[in-house]
């Protein structure tokens, strides 16, 4: 049984159509999906029809009627990954970089462009829970981080406070991201970033 799913598994209109050998495949945020497919499918099951998933099993006109996953409101409520299954270390790029991925926020707040597979509900988790997993990760010999969204100062002020937190902690750490123009964004708060170890920053035509 193969079961995909991820950041280009967003549409169920092209769905398995673009991954033909998936068997399932978690459309959009999968975090209240994933693990019941997964125990159903352990124990022999094949379910059908299920919110959120497009498996080979289900009825012809499912796509038609699909419904979408519930998303979860809160992501504080989502642990974040320890990774006890490896060594931190495989997470390194071909200039030898530890590069880890992190994420602060899902969706975008701006959700206007239309070509985007971005445009739903944002969220940004707390600043404080966000750097005790900066700082645990450090603390595993990780220094490197990329975050993995398209709009992380949807709210630039919380961005502000991940960054205070950081320095006040004394994190030896290098940053990269992805924003959005925004007018709140001014010289200070690049200023902020910078401070705090944010050392690329990523804008787009778009963005």
């Amino acid at each position: 049984i193969i079961l995909v799913g991820g950041f280009s598994c967003y549409n169920a209109d092209i769905g398995l159509k673009a991954f033909p050998d998936a068997d399932y495949m978690c459309i959009g945020e999968a975090d209240l999906t994933v693990g019941p497919l997964v125990k159903k499918l352990l124990q022999g099951e094949r379910p059908y029809n299920l919110a959120g998933v497009l498996s080979k099993f289900d009825k012809p006109d499912y796509h038609k009627k699909f419904i979408q996953a519930p998303m979860v409101h809160d992501l504080d409520r989502i642990e974040p990954p320890k990774y006890e299954w490896t060594d931190l270390s495989v997470y390194r790029n071909y200039n030898d970089y530890q590069l880890v991925p992190i994420i602060a926020s899902r969706g975008c707040r701006w959700s206007r462009c239309t070509f985007c597979a971005e445009r739903f509900y944002w969220r940004i988790r707390n600043p404080k829970k966000f750097v005790d997993e900066l700082e645990f990760l450090h603390n595993e010999g990780a220094y490197l981080f990329m975050f993995n969204e398209s709009d992380l100062n949807g709210s630039p002020e919380t961005v502000l406070e991940i960054c205070d937190e950081i320095i006040k902690r004394g994190l030896k750490i290098k940053l990269t991201a992805q924003l959005r123009i925004h007018k709140k964004c001014d010289k200070a708060f690049f200023m902020k970033l910078h401070q705090a170890g944010f050392v690329a920053l990523r804008f787009d035509v778009d963005a």
